[in-house]
């Protein structure tokens, strides 16, 4: 989905949103219509009855397919909001990677409080590649390429 899908969707939640309200209004319309002419008359026609069941149908109907798009709009933006936490994770990898700590500050001081916890793994695994230790060294390298590629923003799926 790219942006133009996704103001078209935008138009479609709101399209059938509206007509949902219209069919509850209708809905609520024939009702007071049988009350006030189908109880009076004694030839009323059965259609009369049937019409506000066919009217909330139709509005639960179109309320469905909006919610639908809706939820398709949502996933799209948790999509882009995941490619960004991605992408910025990525960034804090690499840099502990290449020694560079300050830089590595910075891009973890640019995200969100909410999100921070994951990149802490990434700090430590950053520690670790500086180790002495060949073992753990040779661990760490692996850890981190594991955890760079499961973080890959090229891996995020927009629908």
């Amino acid at each position: 989905m790219n942006f133009i899908e996704k103001r078209k969707v935008k138009r479609l939640v709101k399209a059938y949103f509206i007509a949902a309200y219209v069919m509850a209004f209708f809905f609520a319309a024939s009702l007071v219509g049988i009350l006030v002419y189908g109880f009076k008359t004694p030839d009323a026609s059965s259609i009369l009855f049937t019409l506000p069941l066919v009217f909330m149908i139709a509005c639960f109907g179109m309320a469905a397919i909006g919610q639908g798009y809706l939820n398709k709009r949502y996933r799209y933006m948790a999509a882009i909001k995941l490619y960004r936490e991605n992408r910025m994770f990525v960034k804090v990898l690499d840099s502990l990677r290449a020694n560079n700590y300050n830089a590595a500050v910075d891009a973890y001081d640019m995200i969100k409080p909410g999100d921070k916890k994951k990149f802490l793994y990434g700090y430590f695994i950053g520690m670790a590649l500086h180790s002495d230790d060949p073992k753990r060294l040779e661990q760490a390298k692996e850890k981190f390429d594991v955890l760079r590629g499961q973080y890959d923003p090229a891996n995020v799926v927009f629908n």
